[in-house]
C-alpha cells in the first residue's frame, strides 16, 4: 500500500551535507539561490528513538505530500523522550501581539546558506549540515561499509574518542564519538555527522582508519539566537506548543541559515532560520520566493521572548567570525583520553557509583491514572506500544507533572541511598533514561547480571538500563498514581490474519499522534483501564476513520456501534430533515439502482441508475431514460460547483445544531459535500455529518464546515434509504459484523434492479438482472443459500396495533396575500403512545391561491 513508508534510511535519501568551516560559507556565498528547489529535510513529529530527533528524508505519502519516514526500530527497546504538555503564556502572548508582522524578504540574507537539518530536540538543541556538501557525506558513508566486514574488536576505549559505529536501528556504520563508557560493556555515542545520539554494545564498534578522518564533522549544533522560551528564563525549557510550531514551520521546506555570533559553550551556533515560501503565479505576476525569519515567528505567536544579548553574542548588523572553525571539527584515529575527573563528571551524569553496597527494593504499587471527570479530554500522547495503547498526558496536568519529576530529580541527587539495586521482575523502581538524562519511575520487566529492562511507567516506553542506572523507589514517590492514560481505539483492530499491529502500523501511528494535541472523547466506562476512545488527530481527523480508509484496521466484530450510529440517523431523517426527498417509484415497479452505502445489512442507499441503453424499451422508458441522464448530469455539475466556490464562502462560527443543513469536507478525499447534521458535539467542536447524497456518514471537526449556499438547498437529496426485504436467521437477534461484510462484499457499489416491495417504509428486493427473466437471481441469494440471512415473505415490517389519527400540516414559502404551497405533510400519531410515528411529505407542482 501507497503509505506504508519504508522505514529504514536509505543512503540516497539522505538529505545532509557536510561542510567547510561555515564561517568561510557565509562570506562566499553572499544572496546565491540555488538553481533549483530540492525540498530540504525537516524536523518530523518526534521519532521513537531519542529526544534528538534523528531524520530521514522526504518520501511519498498517501496525500501526495512530502512526509518524513519514521524510523524502523531493529530488535531492542524504543525510547521515547519524555514530554512536557503544551502551555500558552498570557504575558508572552501580550508581549507579541505588539510585535511587527513577520517580515517577507525577496531573498535570504546575504549572509546566509542552504542547509537541512539532521537531528532536532527543540529551537535551543538542533543539529544542522550544509546542503552543498552532499555529495561528500554519501560518499563517506559508502565508504564505511567497508566495517561491515569487520571481526569484533576489543580495546579499551575512552570517552571522547572517535570510532566507526553500528546503528542498532538501522545497521549502517557511521562516525561517532564516544560521550560514556560503562563498565559492562555498554557505551553511549553521538553520530558526529547526523548529530544523533545512540546506546550501543561496545562490540559495535571499530578503530577508524586514516582514510576516514580526513573529512571535518559534517553536522553542526546550532541554537536559535537571543530568544527565551515563553514563559521561563531557561532557554532549553521549551514548551510542546513552541517546539510543535517549529517543526511545522520547517517540514518540507527549503531552510537557510543565518550566523549570529560566535559558539556558546553547550549550546553551539547561534543562528537564525530563514524558511523559503513558494509564492504561486498570478495573471500579474511571475511565481517568486519569499523568506521568513523563523525567530520572528516565534515572538509574533507569543511562544518566544528576546534574550538580553550577552557578551558572545554580536550587533544584529553584523556577524561576528567564531574564535574555532566550527565545521573543522577534526575526527582523530585515537583521541587524548578524557581526564579522570571528565570521566569522572561523565559518570555522575548517568548515575555511576563505586559503591556496590546491596540495597533491596521494596515492593510498591503505583495505581493507574484516576478516572476522568469528562468524556471529552484534550490530551497530548506521548508514546504507541507495541499492543497499540497510546499512552498521553493531559495538558491540564503539565505543571504537576512538572513538580512532580522535579521532585524525582531533587530525591536523586541527595537523598537516594547509592549502592547496587536488587530488583525482581514486577517491582517499581527508578531508572535513568540517557536520552535527556533524567530519572523516571519504572517497572522492571527483565533482569540480565549486568543490565534491566525497565517500563517507564508514566510514558509507557521501555529501555535496557545499566544496574548502575537503577535508584531505590519510595513508597511517597510511589503514592502519586500515574500521570499517563492509557487508551486503546475502541472497535478498532489491526487488519492482520494474527491481530498484532506491524511495526510500520505503530510508527505511522506514532507519526500522527506522540506529542501533537489530541481530542479523545471516551466510549465505554470512564473508570476501565485502557480507556476506549475516539481519537481526533491536531488535524481535526478521526484517527480510526484514516486507518480504515487507509485498509490497515477495521472494525472489531461488534454492531454497537452501527446500530447507534444507524438510530441518531433514523431520527434525524424523520424528524428534521429539511432536504427534499426523492422518490424511487411505485410498489411493484422495478428501478436500476447502485447501493451507495450500507448502514446495516438490512438497511442501505440507493442511486437511481439510468438503465442499459442498448436493452430494448418502450418510450416511456426511454424518456425515463433521458429524464435520468439529465438528472445526474445536473448533479454531477452540482457538485462541480459546490467544490468551486470561492474561498469566501462563509465559515461557520460555531457548530450547527442537529437537523441543520451544511457543506462538509469529506475526509476520504477532502472534496466538499452536501451533509445534514444528525447529531452535535459542542464540547469538542465536532458534528455527525449525514452525507444526503450517498447515505455515509462521519464525525466532521467545526473547521471542516461551511455554511450550504440557498442554491444547492433545493436539488432532492439523491441517496434514497431502502430496507432490504431480508431477515435474521432462527435464534439471532442482531447483526454481527461477519453480516455486515458479507452483504457489503456481495451489493456494495455495484448495479442492481430493484424490485419496490413496499413504500412505506421504503422496502426492495434486488436482483443481478430484471426479475421473473430466467437468468434473474437475488443479488444475495447465495447469503440466504448458507444462512447468513433469511429471504423476508411479503412485507417484514408489522402494522401498529393502536389506533392512529391523521393530520395534516402545509408549509409555505411567502408570508403575502398569494401564498404558494410547496410541502404537505402527513403526519401518523398515535394517542396511545403520545408521539408521532412517521412522516410523509409530498412536494406541489401548482401555486394554491388563499383569500
Amino acid at each position: 500500500m501507497d503509505w506504508l513508508i519504508d522505514p529504514q534510511l536509505r543512503e540516497e535519501d539522505l538529505a545532509a551535507a557536510a561542510s567547510p568551516p561555515l564561517s568561510s560559507v557565509l562570506h562566499l556565498h553572499g544572496a546565491q539561490l540555488p538553481h533549483q528547489s530540492a525540498a530540504s529535510a525537516a524536523p518530523p513529529s518526534p521519532t521513537r528513538t531519542s529526544t534528538v530527533r534523528r531524520l530521514s528524508s522526504s518520501s511519498s505519502s498517501p496525500s501526495g505530500t512530502s512526509t518524513v519516514s519514521p524510523v524502523k526500530k531493529a530488535d531492542g527497546p524504543r525510547k521515547t523522550p519524555k514530554n512536557r504538555s503544551p502551555v500558552k503564556n498570557e504575558a508572552a502572548a501580550s508581549q507579541a501581539s505588539q510585535l511587527e508582522p513577520t517580515k517577507r524578504l525577496s531573498k535570504p540574507d546575504d549572509l546566509s546558506v542552504a542547509v537541512s537539518i539532521s537531528a532536532f530536540q527543540s529551537p535551543a538543541d538542533f543539529h544542522i549540515q550544509l546542503k552543498e556538501k552532499e555529495s561528500d557525506l554519501k560518499k563517506l558513508m559508502e565508504q564505511l561499509k567497508v566495517y561491515e566486514a569487520a571481526a569484533p574488536i576489543q580495546r579499551d576505549w575512552k570517552v571522547g574518542e572517535y570510532c566507526a559505529a553500528k546503528s542498532a536501528e538501522d545497521g549502517r556504520w557511521f562516525r561517532a564519538r564516544l560521550c560514556y563508557v560503562g563498565d559492562d560493556g555498554v557505551c553511549e555515542v553521538q553520530m558526529v555527522d547526523y548529530g544523533f545520539l545512540e546506546v550501543l554494545p561496545l562490540s559495535a564498534l571499530q578503530t577508524l582508519k586514516k582514510k576516514h578522518v580526513s573529512h571535518e564533522c559534517f553536522a553542526e549544533r546550532c541554537h536559535l539566537a537571543d530568544l527565551l522560551p515563553a514563559g521561563s528564563t531557561d532557554r532549553t525549557k521549551w514548551s510542546q506548543t513552541g517546539i510543535e510550531f517549529v517543526v511545522k514551520q520547517l517540514k518540507g521546506k527549503e531552510l537557510f541559515v543565518k550566523l549570529e555570533g560566535e559558539t556558546v559553550e553547550g549550546f553551539g551556533l547561534p543562528v537564525d532560520l530563514l524558511i523559503e515560501e513558494t509564492i504561486p503565479e498570478t495573471p500579474f505576476d511571475p511565481p517568486r520566493h519569499e523568506y521568513m525569519s523563523l525567530k520572528q515567528m516565534l515572538l509574533e505567536k507569543g511562544l518566544a521572548l528576546p534574550a538580553r544579548r550577552g557578551k558572545s553574542v554580536s550587533s544584529p548588523t553584523t556577524v561576528s567570525q567564531p574564535k574555532a572553525d566550527p565545521f573543522r571539527t577534526k575526527v582523530v584515529m585515537v583521541a587524548v583520553s578524557a581526564s579522570e575527573e571528565d570521566e569522572e563528571k561523565v559518570g555522575e551524569q548517568h548515575g555511576i557509583v563505586n559503591n556496590m553496597v546491596a540495597i533491596f527494593q521494596p515492593d510498591l504499587h503505583v495505581a493507574p491514572h484516576p478516572a476522568p471527570v469528562s468524556t471529552v479530554l484534550i490530551l497530548v500522547p506521548v508514546y504507541v506500544d507495541h499492543d497499540g495503547t497510546i499512552y498521553a498526558h493531559d495538558i491540564t496536568e503539565e505543571e504537576s507533572n512538572s513538580a512532580f519529576f522535579e521532585r524525582i530529580d531533587h530525591y536523586v541527587r541527595t537523598e537516594a541511598p547509592e549502592g547496587h539495586l536488587e530488583v525482581k521482575i514486577g517491582q517499581i523502581c527508578l531508572a535513568h533514561f540517557a536520552v535527556d538524562n533524567v530519572w523516571y519511575r519504572a517497572r522492571v520487566l527483565e533482569v540480565e547480571p549486568e543490565a534491566v529492562k525497565v517500563k517507564y511507567i508514566d510514558f509507557g516506553n521501555s529501555a535496557v538500563v545499566l544496574r548502575s542506572q537503577l535508584k531505590l523507589a519510595t513508597p511517597e514517590l510511589c503514592r502519586t498514581p500515574q500521570l499517563a492514560y492509557q487508551l486503546v481505539l475502541h472497535n478498532m483492530k489491526p487488519d492482520t490474519d494474527d491481530g498484532t499491529w506491524p511495526i510500520t502500523f505503530l510508527d505511522y501511528i506514532h507519526s500522527q499522534v506522540v506529542n501533537f494535541r489530541c481530542t479523545v472523547e471516551i466510549k465505554g466506562s470512564t473508570s476501565s483501564v485502557p480507556l476506549e476512545v475516539d481519537l481526533l488527530l491536531s488535524d481535526g481527523r478521526n484517527l480510526s476513520v484514516t486507518l480504515m480508509s487507509m485498509g490497515v484496521a477495521v472494525p472489531k466484530n461488534d454492531m454497537e456501534e452501527f446500530y447507534q450510529r444507524s438510530a441518531d440517523i433514523t431520527s434525524i431523517l424523520q424528524h428534521s430533515n429539511p432536504y427534499f426527498p426523492l422518490s424511487l417509484g411505485k410498489a411493484d415497479s422495478l428501478k436500476y439502482v447502485l447501493v451507495t452505502h450500507i448502514e446495516l445489512p438490512n438497511l442501505v442507499y440507493l442511486q437511481r441508475s439510468p438503465p442499459d441503453p442498448n436493452e430494448t424499451m418502450s418510450e416511456d422508458e426511454l424518456r425515463d431514460l433521458a429524464t435520468e441522464r439529465e438528472n445526474l448530469n445536473e448533479f454531477v455539475q452540482l457538485m462541480d460547483d459546490l467544490n468551486n466556490l470561492p474561498p469566501q464562502t462563509p465559515a461557520l462560527g460555531e457548530v450547527p445544531a442537529s437537523g441543520e443543513m451544511c457543506s462538509a469536507k469529506y475526509s476520504a478525499d477532502n472534496r466538499w459535500y452536501r451533509g445534514l447534521v444528525a447529531k452535535a458535539y459542542p464540547a469538542t467542536k465536532t458534528a455527525l455529518i449525514f452525507y444526503v447524497d450517498y447515505g455515509n456518514s462521519e464525525v466532521v471537526p467545526l473547521q471542516r464546515l461551511r455554511v450550504l449556499p440557498a442554491r444547492f438547498q433545493d436539488t432532492p437529496a439523491q441517496a434514497v434509504r431502502a430496507y432490504l426485504n431480508v431477515g435474521l436467521p432462527e435464534g439471532r437477534k442482531r447483526w454481527t459484523l461477519d453480516d455486515f461484510t458479507a452483504m457489503a462484499d456481495t451489493i456494495y457499489l455495484m448495479r442492481h434492479a430493484a424490485l419496490i416491495k413496499n413504500t412505506d417504509p421504503l422496502t426492495v428486493e434486488l436482483y443481478s438482472e430484471v426479475p421473473h427473466s430466467d437468468s434473474a437471481t437475488l443479488s444475495y441469494q447465495q447469503l440466504i443459500n448458507s444462512g447468513t440471512i433469511l429471504q423476508a415473505a411479503g412485507r417484514p415490517f408489522q402494522s401498529l396495533a393502536p389506533p392512529v389519527s391523521l393530520l395534516c400540516y402545509v408549509t409555505v414559502d411567502k408570508p403575502l396575500s398569494h401564498l404558494r404551497v410547496t410541502r404537505i405533510g402527513l403526519r401518523l400519531v398515535c394517542p396511545a403512545r403520545d408521539r408521532r410515528i412517521v412522516s410523509v411529505e409530498t412536494h406541489l407542482c401548482d401555486s394554491l391561491s388563499f383569500a
